[in-house]
């Protein structure tokens, strides 16, 4: 009975009688056959045999008998366009479960940073293959970025420079649309924020940097950065090495003057990160190991102190030894945090004979990371963050510059590190040529 239906309007039955002796009735709307009954002295006739409807006409296949009122139609459809609703009128309220498949904006990472390049990354549900991206501020739009690849729920979308343009403190309005045009049922607002890493909006982590700069591990931008580790707010330098991004620890020896740090780069033990007017002088360049001076501090040598960090922040530190390989040690946050407090503490409180094995590198193919260790055999040896092929306790093994591949201080025949300078031995050495990196 559907296919009766399709395409007509239903009416009130209209009823009509009509006079015989003539094959052609006219009806009062226009019909379909199988929408209109037609007796003739109350005998049903049937429709496309008996009859055929078209438009108002009714045409009988023979001439109907002469009389007043022989014959009788009654409609119960009339013709008609099928009617469409007028745009946006349909709400998903009147549609079936499942029958349109409306995108969901699940979450948006990363942040909308004042002239500055990042990627968002959403995640969806209900979503097409490929999504629109739209950017309003105030209700208008902004920016499309068009026809994004989504894969397993999530895309990676790169904030067009129309958006970045904006000023501090804008509210960015995002909305997705899929394939069909079909926008999301909700919208996501980002405020344009003043770049993470920067003096005035510090990082509070290496990770964090990465993650609202929409930078992923290992393609940072490299360069200094401004963090905030909770107790100091200080610049440092960020650099990728083999997949990964590091935070700088040092560069170079511990000149002996800087010992005790530089009293402008927030924590105490830190030296060559700023100045006393609170500016960044930490470079990028790690192989100046020369005469340690107050003019090329920052340049030449630098330290941050891991004292102000927390003990969960870092479990990996790297090396750059003094021939440029790049080794690793890894340990439990709290033990590698606890093991460079150590070695950069201004004291002469030292471990006995204690090394730890490097990962990676090569000539020689095995090296051995020293934070704070008297070698004590015959009038004994020390060294504080270094690195040295020998990891046995054998008289004076350890003391000269030659023993290691990078060594931030030693003494022969003693432990006094707050009171030896040791600059002579290691300035402009090879062995003074070296960086340790956290991440």
């Amino acid at each position: 009975m559907s296919n009766y239906l399709s395409g007509l309007n239903q009416l009130n039955p209209q009823v009509k009688r009509h006079n015989g002796g003539t094959a052609t009735l006219t009806l009062d709307s226009a019909g379909t056959s199988n929408a209109t009954m037609l007796y003739v002295n109350g005998v049903a006739q049937t429709p496309g045999v008996d009859f055929n409807v078209s438009g108002s006409t009714l045409t009988c296949t023979s001439t109907l008998p002469a009389g007043t009122n022989i014959a009788t139609t009654i409609q119960y459809f009339s013709t008609g366009v099928v009617n469409v609703p007028s745009d946006s009128s349909v709400t998903l309220a009147k549609m079936a479960t499942g029958v349109v498949a409306v995108p969901h904006i699940e979450g948006i990472a990363g942040n909308i940073i004042t002239g500055l390049a990042s990627n968002l990354t959403i995640t969806l549900t209900n979503h097409s293959p490929d999504i629109d991206v739209v950017f309003k501020e105030g209700g208008t739009t902004v920016a499309t970025v068009t026809n994004q690849q989504v894969d397993l729920g999530s895309v990676v979308v790169a904030v067009p420079s129309a958006v970045y343009g904006q000023t501090t403190g804008d509210t960015i309005t995002i909305t997705v649309l899929n394939s069909s045009g079909i926008v999301s049922d909700n919208s996501v607002n980002k405020t344009v924020v003043v770049a993470p890493g920067l003096q005035a909006n510090p990082a509070s982590s290496l990770s964090s940097l990465l993650s609202d700069r929409g930078w992923t591990d290992g393609s940072a931008t490299e360069g200094v950065y401004w963090f905030n580790n909770g107790t100091n707010t200080f610049p440092n330098v960020i650099k990728n090495i083999s997949g990964n991004t590091w935070l700088l620890l040092q560069k170079n020896f511990v000149p002996h003057a800087y010992k005790g740090g530089d009293s402008n780069s927030g924590s105490a033990l830190s030296y060559g990160l700023m100045n006393s007017s609170g500016n960044a002088i930490i470079t990028t360049a790690i192989d100046n190991n020369t005469t340690p001076s107050s003019s090329t501090l920052g340049v030449n040598h630098a330290r941050m102190s891991v004292t102000g960090w927390a003990t969960s922040s870092f479990s990996v530190l790297g090396a750059y030894d003094s021939g440029d390989s790049f080794r690793t040690y890894s340990a439990a946050a709290a033990d590698l945090h606890a093991l460079i407090v150590l070695g950069q503490a201004n004291n002469n409180t030292f471990v006995s004979n204690t090394v730890y094995t490097m990962s990676g590198g090569s000539n020689p193919s095995t090296m051995y990371l020293v934070f704070n260790t008297n070698f004590n055999a015959g009038d004994g040896d020390a060294a504080k963050m270094s690195m040295t092929e020998y990891n046995d306790n054998t008289q004076d093994r350890h003391n000269t510059a030659a023993e290691f591949h990078g060594v931030s201080w030693f003494q022969d025949g003693g432990t006094a590190y707050t009171t030896t300078n040791a600059d002579s031995n290691i300035q402009g050495a090879t062995q003074g040529d070296f960086s340790f990196w956290v991440r």
